[in-house]
């Protein structure tokens, strides 16, 4: 019996080591891992940081435009105020592309979403178009192929214009 005890003891102890080096080998890969993460959060924290000053810049433009909508009495939206703005400012120098380029971008992938509550509406408020709902058709596919042609020829203008210099040059 006494072989069992010591076999018992000697198992015990084995385990017991064994666990704690595996508990300290835990412990180091979980600091290790955080020292690791420290940067990626902070990296992060940037990127964070980066698209929000951007959008603050984009915000304060449309303002400006929205406070020029109250100002002058003209009947021009205060998003086309904002975007004449940016656009000055771009071309002047006064904001680099690179201070709201990012953001620009992403505004754009999400775009679709923007259109959600106006489709709403239209849902929502189609007892109100369903008498006119033919001349509506009408003018939608009419205007729609307008700004296809339009779009297209401006297009194969602006490429033939400046095809030669930039040749293979998308953004």
């Amino acid at each position: 019996m006494k072989n069992h005890t010591d076999v018992l003891i000697f198992h015990t102890a084995f385990c017991a080591e064994a666990s704690q080096k595996s508990l300290d080998a835990t412990t180091e890969i979980a600091y290790a891992n955080f020292c690791c993460a420290i940067p990626t959060l902070r990296f992060g924290m940037e990127i964070v940081m980066k698209y929000l000053k951007q959008f603050g810049i984009i915000i304060c433009i449309s303002l400006i435009g929205e406070i020029l909508n109250n100002v002058l009495p003209l009947p021009i939206p205060a998003s086309v105020y904002g975007f004449v703005i940016l656009f000055v400012c771009l071309m002047t120098g006064v904001v680099k592309l690179d201070a709201v380029k990012d953001t620009g971008k992403f505004l754009i992938e999400i775009m679709p979403i923007m259109f959600i509550p106006a489709a709403a509406g239209l849902i929502e408020s189609f007892g109100i178009l369903k008498p006119i709902l033919v001349e509506i058709s009408v003018i939608l596919v009419v205007t729609t192929i307008i700004v296809m042609v339009v779009a297209g020829r401006i297009t194969q203008f602006v490429l033939r214009k400046g095809g030669a210099t930039n040749e293979g040059n998308v953004d």
